[in-house]
């Protein structure tokens, strides 16, 4: 891992945590924020990026049942903070909290495609997604 970040398992702040839904044009972004919370509290694991200063570069949160699956359910780096290893670095963590039992799983748009795929990833035709109710 280079020296210039550093890897913490905890949750980010709200508002830093909003700053980079924003950053990276999460709709999530716009929740409320005791919905953001449960976003950040309900998370089974949660890891950050930080910089030396101490600055949020980056963060993932997973879900899992520590069995059977774990599904990153968001990996969000800054722009700035790109092509330094931060994703790959949080995906590996997440992965490993999750046990090597579990499948990782996730849903990506299509321009994220290639990143997943140089981690390991393979896309799944079985796939299948229910839609929010509000």
């Amino acid at each position: 891992m280079p020296s210039d970040y550093t890897l913490h398992s905890e949750a980010p702040e709200l508002a830093e945590f909003r700053a980079l839904l924003t950053h990276c044009e999460f709709r999530a972004a716009e929740l409320p924020d005791e919905r953001l919370l449960r976003l950040i509290t309900r998370a089974t694991f949660f890891e950050t990026a930080r910089g030396q200063r101490g600055e949020l570069l980056g963060c993932a949160r997973a879900i899992s049942d520590g069995a059977w699956v774990t599904h990153l359910s968001q990996l969000l780096v800054y722009a700035h903070a790109e092509r330094r290893g931060i994703g790959r670095a949080l995906v590996n963590r997440i992965a490993e909290r999750g046990g090597p039992e579990c499948t990782l799983t996730l849903m990506a748009n299509a321009q994220s495609h290639a990143f997943y795929t140089r981690l390991g990833f393979v896309s799944s035709a079985g796939s299948l997604t229910r839609g929010r109710l509000r």
